[in-house]
């Protein structure tokens, strides 16, 4: 991925040697893992509000999905 292992003072360390096809795979890496770990995280609230209360998760998933849809409802009419 572009890491070299380089010698000074006879300690050994790694080095990166950018180049724009090394940075563009770092980058989509780094979104997949990012995006991975938000749907994580999501999924622990969800067990964790399950685990709490079962009627104000249900509550609140269908909040959500109320939110998400008057939103784009609302973004669909101002583009068109």
């Amino acid at each position: 991925m572009g890491f070299r292992a380089e010698v000074e003072n006879f300690q050994p360390f790694y080095v990166f040697h950018p180049s724009p096809k090394k940075l563009a795979d770092l980058r989509i890496g780094a979104s997949v893992l990012e995006e991975t770990l938000d749907k994580m995280e999501k999924a622990r609230e969800q067990a964790k509000l399950s685990r709490v209360d079962p009627k104000a998760a249900a509550r609140e998933v269908a909040v959500k999905v109320c939110i998400a849809f008057l939103r784009r409802g609302f973004s669909s009419h101002r583009q068109g």
